[in-house]
């Protein structure tokens, strides 16, 4: 029964929207243009598609359950997604899984879309930190082993330049940078993202990015723009300026995310500056 058949059925007059006739709006197309046509290749239709859907909900609720049954095995510290298990558990867990570490932040249902949970599944599985934007003021950081997904924070003015002593360790916005004077050692194994040999002994000084800033990182054909590094890395443009670039006098020596540079690579066995980087939730 039609909701106007119904109206009428118990004497109530319905009121009518006049855009409800316009073949301006899609959803007036669909209703009077396509589901017609739909309805006459196939009569039934509504019950079809009632029957698909009561099946996708309760495969929907089955997989959920499955995943609050396991959620030991994939969660990690302050709510964060252990990186392994997403890697590991079929991509219907897997997927779930993120969606519900969303809602749990935004309450259900989750803002995330397929191409969201796509992009995440995706970065848990590749090389190197990401932090990437989501709806609904979420973002997902992916970091030593996990993904965890956050409101976001607002933009703010970046950190203020701050001098890293050898030994020191100083604050730099979110960041944490500690240096120590040692002998290099397992110098290729070692050296990652968020920590590097340096040959120099400092002092450094740590700052935002410039306008115009370059350097030749190790093992590079040449010298990189670091806004272009930091676009290629996909870092969303209001954190670029809290990516700590450490410099000495005029040369950068290291964009924390990148590799050191050339200049400043090191061997085994020499004396040099590990420099180790960690950002906090």
């Amino acid at each position: 029964m039609s909701t106007i058949a119904y109206c009428r059925a118990r004497g109530i007059e319905p009121l009518t929207d006049s855009t409800n006739a316009s073949e301006q709006f899609l959803r007036n197309r669909l209703r009077t243009g396509v589901l017609p046509a739909l309805l006459r290749e196939n009569p039934r239709l509504v019950e079809d598609v009632t029957a698909a859907m009561t099946l996708l909900r309760d495969q929907q609720a089955f997989v959920r359950a499955e995943v609050d049954r396991r959620w030991d095995e994939i969660a990690g510290p302050a709510g964060s997604l252990r990186r392994d298990v997403l890697v590991a558990w079929p991509m219907a867990l897997a997927s779930e899984a993120i969606r519900l570490a969303a809602e749990r932040i935004v309450g259900p249902p989750s803002p995330l879309e397929h191409r969201h949970v796509s992009q995440l599944l995706a970065a848990a599985g590749a090389c190197g930190p990401r932090r990437l934007h989501l709806p609904g003021g979420l973002e997902a950081v992916v970091d030593d082993g996990h993904l965890r997904i956050q409101r976001r924070r607002p933009a703010s003015t970046p950190p203020a330049p701050v001098v890293l002593a050898v030994p020191g360790t100083v604050r730099f916005g979110p960041w944490t940078l500690r240096a120590e004077r040692r002998t290099a050692r397992d110098v290729r194994r070692s050296s990652g993202p968020r920590h590097v040999w340096v040959r120099s002994g400092g002092p450094f000084l740590v700052r935002s990015r410039r306008p115009g800033d370059r350097y030749r990182p190790f093992g590079g054909p040449g010298s990189v723009m670091l806004q272009d590094a930091l676009v290629n890395w996909k870092t969303p443009r209001e954190e670029r300026d809290f990516v700590p670039v450490v410099v000495e006098g005029e040369a950068i020596v290291w964009l924390v995310g990148g590799r050191v540079a050339g200049d400043q690579a090191v061997a085994e066995g020499d004396e040099a500056t590990w420099i180790e980087a960690h950002r906090d939730a």
